[in-house]
């Protein structure tokens, strides 16, 4: 046991050590490498728990302005403040110009603001902006020396900050400040700010990524969170508490090829996180067994837990993706509290995962005679088995970023809360007795769903990713205390059966 406790303890303090190190990226060398025609982008704007509205962002195609061939972006921005109070509706549609370089060629865009309606119809040449400006029915010509700004940037249009940042480059301690072009008000203003960190984050329920985290003060105040391959994920304004989020990154022209997803390159990515996951597992498994020899006879066990996972990704988690649009998403339209909404999409989540352990232990100890009676050790290896393959599955389909980052710190210690989960129901079930097992069992699960409702505390603003993990370390010490105290006990799931 002293074993267990300083092993374990030593690996969720590297928990709660986030990974700082410095990151930087280079500007993309010009706007068709960062995006392509046919491409469409759309963020979701939320306020108070409801979704006011829409930004769409289509690359479809290529004009000629002034000379200079341009890209033409296709944007509609819908805001309903309504929603949450403010009698302010807002639908922008328009055409945005860019060339090559992504810098600002012209706007031919319609607005209506509640019940006005104007237009902007301008175009660039060399330094100069010449068109017209219109508010309902009065027309003003526009001619404005821009000199040599070469961005412009309007307020809530979140794939003009994106176009912005692709195409600078970025480094963690950089202080941001420039001058920029707002087309909607014909007026210059600054872009003030600091790239504040890059780590790996939650930002929200089923968005794990590794991003650049951006504050400006001008010309809004903003919390920008922007991956090193060019997408900005995340937008935080605390001061209006809006949350606005990336949900599509389309290209129809390239549907066929994005369908391969998993490549050579994608293998090559993945597989040190793979390595460094199964020796954090191994390193568990010899504590579990309590010696440093390999004992071939426990081999099945994991791989168990790691075949019970495999009916968490096909089962659990589509059921959960149901749950959160056919309820989650209605009742925080309906104005009901979002964590308690949450809890009921992610309750399935503690009832399906400490279930299957339990079969596990259950099959275990009816179909492998050889160890039956070693209770703790065979829940910690289911457990041990699930938490592997949990780390893989989520190595593969999000970017974790480097090996030695954040990432590491919370996959080691999912792995070790799934063991001593294991090894709890182990203890319980090693007891024989119905209430003891339904007491477990129901402490567990709570645990998870106060887990699994981490990403809700980030998205309400309420905590940082970062704290969410140090709280997850400080939970998986607490359950290891409670492991400890009831391993102590004499029982006789601690005797090899002879």
């Amino acid at each position: 046991m002293k074993r267990i406790s300083f092993i374990l303890c030593i690996i969720l303090l590297a928990t709660a050590l986030p990974a700082h190190a410095q990151r930087s990226i280079a500007a993309s060398k010009s706007f068709s490498d960062f995006r392509s025609v046919g491409e469409l982008r759309v963020w979701t704007f939320l306020m108070k728990d409801s979704v006011i509205g829409r930004l769409s962002s289509k690359v479809i195609g290529t004009k000629e302005i002034n000379g200079e061939n341009a890209y033409i972006l296709e944007e509609k921005l819908y805001l309903d403040y309504n929603k949450v109070g403010s009698p302010v509706l807002m639908d922008i549609k328009g055409e945005r110009y860019v060339n090559e370089k992504g810098y600002y060629c012209g706007d031919n865009t319609s607005l209506t603001i509640n019940n006005q309606s104007g237009q902007i119809d301008v175009t660039r040449k060399d330094k100069t902006i010449t068109g017209y400006v219109s508010r309902g029915k009065t027309k003003q010509k526009q001619e404005i020396q821009l000199g040599t700004i070469p961005f412009a940037i309007d307020n809530d249009y979140f794939d003009q900050y994106e176009l912005y940042f692709a195409l600078h480059d970025l480094q963690v301690g950089d202080t941001i400040d420039d001058s920029i072009f707002v087309p909607q008000t014909m007026l210059m203003t600054r872009i003030q700010g600091k790239v504040q960190a890059f780590s790996y984050q939650q930002l929200h329920r089923t968005l794990f990524d590794s991003v650049f985290v951006i504050r400006l003060t001008e010309p809004q105040p903003l919390e920008l969170f922007f991956t090193a391959d060019k997408r900005l994920l995340k937008i935080n304004n605390h001061n209006q508490k809006l949350r606005v989020y990336l949900d599509v990154v389309r290209n129809e022209q390239m549907a066929t090829q994005q369908k391969s997803a998993f490549t050579t390159s994608k293998i090559l990515t993945v597989l040190p996180r793979y390595f460094v996951l199964l020796l954090v597992g191994i390193i568990i498994w010899f504590v579990l067994n309590g010696t440093y020899r390999w004992d071939f006879n426990l081999v099945p066990i994991p791989v168990l837990g790691i075949v019970l996972y495999i009916l968490v990704i096909f089962v659990q988690l589509p059921f959960q993706e149901y749950l959160f649009r056919q309820i989650f998403v209605p009742l925080v339209k309906a104005g009901n509290n979002v964590f308690f909404s949450a809890i009921l999409t992610v309750l399935p989540s503690g009832i399906v995962q400490e279930g299957l352990k339990l079969l596990g232990i259950y099959l275990v100890v009816r179909f492998y005679q050889s160890f039956r009676d070693r209770y703790f050790i065979i829940g910690g290896l289911i457990g041990l088995g699930f938490g592997l393959m949990e780390g893989w599955y989520i190595s593969t389909i999000v970017d974790s970023g480097g090996v030695l980052s954040w990432w590491l710190w919370e996959r080691t210690a999912m792995i070790v809360f799934h063991t001593i989960t294991g090894v709890l129901l182990g203890y319980a079930y090693g007891s024989q007795k119905i209430k003891t097992v339904v007491v477990y069992y129901v402490l567990l699960v709570g645990v998870d769903i106060i887990l699994k409702s981490f990403p809700v505390f980030i998205q309400q603003g309420k905590a940082t990713a970062q704290l969410m993990n140090i709280v997850l370390a400080i939970i998986v010490v607490l359950l290891l205390l409670v492991a400890l105290i009831a391993l102590r006990q004499p029982r006789l799931h601690t005797q090899k059966s002879k």
